[in-house]
């Protein structure tokens, strides 16, 4: 940190005598580390929890054209938005099975009435011999506030296709 400023729970403390520049240096500093750590060091979960369940999206009714926004539940009408007690983060969309092969499926998440952008996803559905058809999307987007709905919506090059997924997440 810059010269003579310290934290304290938390707190950038900042002496009367330094410069707008080393203020600046600090609290970037600081920003910086602490967004980092909450970054590496989470608990994550999965949603949803239950291996019975899934979360099922669809794409909308012609070929390359957006479904509809629709709230993200799981098999059993549970809510993905009611997981976001604190702020959330999504850290990956497992893909676990695409109901058409060799095709190009997009997804878009988002938050809100106004429908708020969270992050864009693109995947190729397909078999492999040697490794199962499971495609993990690391998502590195903004945060969901509390309390706000979550969407998705998506496309794939054929129609009115599906897939089955769950969602990786973590709360701050």
């Amino acid at each position: 940190m810059a010269r003579g400023i310290e934290t304290h729970n938390g707190i950038v403390i900042i002496p009367d005598a330094l410069t707008a520049e080393e203020i600046a240096e600090a609290i970037w500093e600081h920003a910086s580390a602490t967004t980092l750590l909450r970054e590496i060091q989470h608990d994550s979960y999965i949603f949803p929890e239950d291996t019975n369940r899934f979360v099922t999206f669809t794409a909308g009714a012609g070929d390359n054209e957006w479904s509809d926004w629709e709230e993200i539940v799981d098999g059993s009408a549970n809510k993905f938005s009611e997981k976001a007690t604190a702020d959330l983060h999504i850290s990956a969309l497992l893909i676990e099975v695409a109901n058409i092969k060799e095709k190009v499926y997009m997804i878009e998440i988002a938050h809100g009435d106004d429908k708020t952008p969270v992050t864009p996803y693109r995947f190729i559905s397909g078999e492999t011999v040697k490794l199962p058809a499971v495609q993990d999307a690391k998502v590195r987007a903004d945060h969901v506030p509390p309390g706000e709905t979550i969407y998705y919506r998506m496309k794939c090059e054929t129609g009115g296709k599906t897939c089955d997924l769950h969602i990786r997440y973590h709360l701050h």
